[in-house]
């Protein structure tokens, strides 16, 4: 992953998770803040989002380098990619579940 994916997915998992606030402007502390969040690396910063959704009733698979997150209405979320380490593919099955579960919650 780039640089830049890499800050896309740590700002679009902490605004779900709430550290940041959506209508906040976009200040440098915030890049700063956004570039040491290690979601993407991290078993001890991911983990806790995995329990966020899982208390939402949804429910997470982690196998090998292999992220399913079910219970997402008619579709689950599947990641299985190669060359990904596996906390980067939990990372990517959570981007795909925020942009499943904004659209259910904007509905």
């Amino acid at each position: 992953m780039t640089e830049e994916q890499i800050l896309k997915k740590n700002k679009i998992i902490d605004l779900f998770v709430g550290r940041l606030k959506s209508e906040k402007p976009q200040l440098m502390p915030d890049y700063y803040y956004i570039k040491r969040c290690k979601y993407h690396s991290e078993w001890s910063w991911i983990m806790p989002v995995v329990e966020e959704i899982e208390k939402l009733g949804h429910r997470v698979e982690i196998i090998g380098l292999t992220c399913a997150i079910c219970g997402c209405g008619e579709e689950n979320i599947y990641i299985d990619e190669p060359a990904m380490t596996k906390v980067e593919t939990v990372g990517n099955a959570i981007v795909e579940f925020i942009h499943w579960y904004i659209g259910q919650t904007s509905a």
